[in-house]
């Protein structure tokens, strides 16, 4: 499941589903927000103790509650369109709207050779970055 969106009161979770039900924490982040509405790109993810996000648990419905948002993108701010914008701007507004939430976590840039972090990324299974200084596509 990717992207959560929270317009004025209401809210979705998903690409044309509505996930809200089915992870709670997530949902109370996004309601939580000083925003008038926001559109945030992201994973929900199921971290165990060992930090790595696990599919299967995902998928179990056991864990719904513990079930958090790396959020690595804004594309709409209050109206405004943030697509137009680099990431790294994007980023840093995320960042700073997303401080004081639990439910949803930043996933923080890397700095550093591109090609190197790629390949790492790859080898450990992680998704795999967008460059900094381009709009969102």
């Amino acid at each position: 499941m990717s992207a959560a969106t929270a317009i004025g009161s209401g809210y979705s979770l998903g690409r044309g589903y509505d996930w809200s039900a089915k992870y709670p924490w997530i949902v109370d982040s996004i309601l939580s927000l000083r925003v008038r509405s926001i559109i945030v790109d992201g994973e929900a993810v199921w971290a165990g103790t060992d930090g790595k996000s696990h599919f299967d648990q995902l998928h179990s419905r056991a864990h719904d509650d513990q079930v958090f948002l790396y959020a690595f993108d804004m594309l709409e701010l209050n109206g405004e369109d943030y697509r137009q914008y680099p990431l790294e701007k994007r980023k840093a507004k995320l960042e700073k709207i997303l401080a004081r939430t639990q439910g949803m976590r930043f996933s923080e840039h890397l700095d550093g050779d591109g090609e190197t972090i790629f390949q790492h990324a790859c080898k450990m299974g992680l998704d795999v970055s967008k460059r900094r200084d381009f709009p969102y596509s």
